[in-house]
């Protein structure tokens, strides 16, 4: 008798318009009984770590002919607004599985009490006909656990019981793990919709994954659509490496779902409702609702626009190795993007310059004549090109043409981006000529080594927010040059209290109101976030790009052809 106590985190689930929770501890098998865990394996070895798959129902279901009122494929308004569990699988490290395991066969009234949950997460999305769908709940869970058939060969439950234990532990265990890393919340949270014409770069997919759970996640596409993602883990479910990569494209998409007719058979689909549209869960219609949208009027003539990046930021925070960077990965993706110099002091470039603000004035030549220190002369610099806004620079913007994406390297005086209303003036000038402009703001990661230091920069970008009035990115710049990088992790998702207690630690108790105030300042209206940027990471940099892309709509407009999925029921 092996005896396995699990202590599970208390789901908290909206079903049916209800909350319930579950809590395990002990070793019963959910009937108040001690129940034998199978602790030997028969001809198979102990397995090295778990995948855990969730697969998108929309992409898996657009390659299904199988129909019926069970299946998560044909449930109209009821059918899957995410994610859904695959597995809970053993693997080995060299790439292979165990899948010949001796224990029970599955046995429903182990998990009565998980049924609701397990029918909405981890649905069937191959069941034809009622009469092969398990007490019309679907075979799926009795295929993760292990058939219920006279064969000594079971599967994917059976051969972890090692770990999981038994057939309710397995279940909740896996329910568990999919809340606690809910791929579908961190996805959309990032821009990464459902659409039927968008298309996202795999590497932005995946980074946004990694920076959410810090590991490298595994995704599987079928015909360009992503059709899974896999999260691996140790035994004591941290973290690991997968062993496979990725076999996805460079850019795939998310495809919408349509719900199959209940009707359809093997004959072809019979005259009847059309197909329900994708449900969203109210969390996502918010995430929508919170994102600007650009609507055209169809009846006027549809004017060019243009896309814009302006980067700013402290003098040294990397905004010209930024810009060059920017360009090179472009250029080796193949996207097209113009730098433009804002800086009349620079010199050297490791960018092509497409404009450049020295052809109208230069620094030096300003210094020289009228006698101005750098500081005077910069903002003596910024006055003329303000002044030849009508004249200079839209002579030079009638270059590019429309979905042109123009990046402007500004320089690094601070005055210019929090007060004086050069720049914002330059902003408007854009946006006049139907350019859509992202502010991408860059502070060095070296300087976040205390919470003051934290709290300064916020301040510093939320000053530039308010002048500027943009969509704005601040990107943690220089990561590659961190050496503690735990320490930096501390201030991408800060805890307010914690941030309040270092600042009253390190400061007199006279600044102990002024500190609560600029930490729910920063806290309570969230308006201050930043991005790690590693720029050894070409996943880094294109992670960075699809969120600048994602706040000026680049390529909404863009026309998209899909394959069409090839017919293939067979579900692992």
């Amino acid at each position: 008798m092996a005896s396995l106590t699990i202590a599970v985190i208390l789901l908290s689930v909206l079903l049916s318009g209800s909350f319930f929770a579950v809590e395990v501890n002990g070793d019963s098998g959910g009937d108040g009984g001690a129940v034998e865990l199978v602790s030997t394996v028969a001809e198979q070895r102990e397995f090295d770590y778990f995948a855990l798959a969730v697969q998108w129902p929309a992409t898996y279901c657009s390659k299904s002919t199988k129909c019926c009122t069970q299946n998560g494929c044909c449930r109209g308004e009821n059918s899957p607004s995410g994610f859904t569990i695959h597995g809970l699988w053993p693997d080995y490290n060299d790439g292979s599985w165990p899948s010949c395991c001796s224990g029970p066969a599955f046995d429903e009234t182990e998990i009565s009490s998980l049924l609701s949950a397990l029918d909405k997460y981890w649905p069937t999305l191959s069941c034809s006909k009622s009469s092969t769908c398990h007490n019309k709940k679907g075979l799926f869970w009795a295929h993760e656990w292990g058939k219920r058939l006279p064969s000594s060969c079971k599967k994917h439950g059976t051969c972890s019981s090692s770990v999981t234990g038994d057939e309710y532990n397995y279940f909740i265990t896996t329910l568990n793990l999919y809340f606690k890393y809910n791929v579908t919340e961190v996805l959309f949270e990032a821009g990464y919709v459902p659409s039927n014409s968008e298309k996202y770069p795999s590497a932005g997919i995946i980074s946004a994954i990694e920076n959410a759970f810090h590991t490298n996640p595994q995704l599987v596409c079928l015909n360009g659509a992503l059709e899974e993602v896999r999260l691996c883990l140790t035994k004591d479910f941290k973290f690991r490496e997968c062993v496979a990569g990725s076999d996805c494209p460079e850019y795939v998409s998310l495809p919408e779902f349509a719900s199959l007719d209940v009707t359809k058979t093997a004959g072809g689909l019979i005259s009847g409702a059309d197909p329900a549209p994708f449900q969203l869960s109210n969390s996502i219609h918010k995430f929508l609702r919170g994102k600007s949208r650009r609507f055209k009027d169809l009846n006027k003539e549809e004017v060019a626009m243009g896309y814009a990046q302006l980067v700013i930021g402290p003098a040294g925070s990397g905004k010209s190795t930024y810009c060059s960077s920017l360009h090179q990965h472009c250029e080796a993706t193949g996207r097209a993007i113009h730098i433009v110099n804002l800086d009349p002091a620079a010199e050297n470039f490791d960018y092509p310059v497409a404009m450049d603000i020295r052809e109208l004035i230069s620094l030096d030549d300003v210094m020289e004549e009228l006698g101005l220190g750098p500081n005077g002369g910069l903002l003596y610099c910024m006055e003329h090109l303000e002044e030849n806004l009508d004249e200079w620079l839209s002579e030079e913007l009638e270059n590019y043409m429309e979905d042109d994406y123009l990046v402007f390297d500004c320089p690094g005086q601070i005055e210019l981006f929090s007060h004086v209303p050069g720049l914002k003036n330059f902003v408007e000038h854009l946006q006049r000529k139907n350019f859509n402009v992202c502010a991408v703001y860059l502070l060095d990661s070296q300087f976040i080594t205390d919470v003051t230091k934290f709290i300064s920069g916020c301040m510093a970008s939320l000053s530039a927010m308010v002048q500027l009035e943009l969509p704005h990115v601040n990107i943690l710049s220089k990561m590659d040059l961190v050496t503690r990088k735990r320490d930096i992790e501390d201030y991408l998702n800060p805890e307010p209290q914690t941030l309040l207690a270092e600042l009253n630690q390190r400061m007199g108790p006279q600044f102990q109101k002024l500190n609560k105030a600029l930490i729910e300042l920063v806290d309570q209206y969230s308006m201050v976030s930043f991005v790690p940027l590693d720029l050894r990471k070409e996943s880094s940099i294109q992670y960075v790009l699809s969120q600048i892309d994602n706040c000026i709509q680049f390529g909404e407009d863009a026309d998209v052809k899909i394959k069409d999925f090839d017919e293939d029921e067979d579900q692992d």
